[in-house]
């Protein structure tokens, strides 16, 4: 991979952790888009992926249980929550910021 390949990945890849984390945790007025959007699509996002993977049994019953649906307010704080609990979201912070 060229390095200028490499630099476009790497920019890519930061642009779209960002994007679903702002997918999630934004503010409707700010990204223009739904925040609920990319759970009731049940878009598999990093956020959701790794606090899946990190996620206990009971966390990953709610999240399964959730992503592909249209969330009640309190089902989307929940999702937040477990995103936040295990570790998903500071990652994934690191991760954008790291590249």
């Amino acid at each position: 991979m060229s390095s200028l390949e490499t630099y476009g990945w790497k920019v890519g890849t930061a642009f779209q952790i960002r994007d679903d984390l702002l997918g999630l945790f934004g503010e409707e007025e700010e990204t223009g888009k739904s925040v609920t959007s990319d759970i009731e699509e049940g878009k598999r996002t990093l956020p959701l992926v790794m606090a899946y993977r990190r996620g206990t049994e009971s966390q990953k019953e709610k999240i399964k249980s959730i992503v592909g649906s249209e969330p009640s307010e309190n089902e989307f704080k929940a999702i937040r929550e477990i995103i936040k609990e295990t570790g998903a979201k500071e990652r994934c912070e690191e991760m954008a910021e790291g590249w």
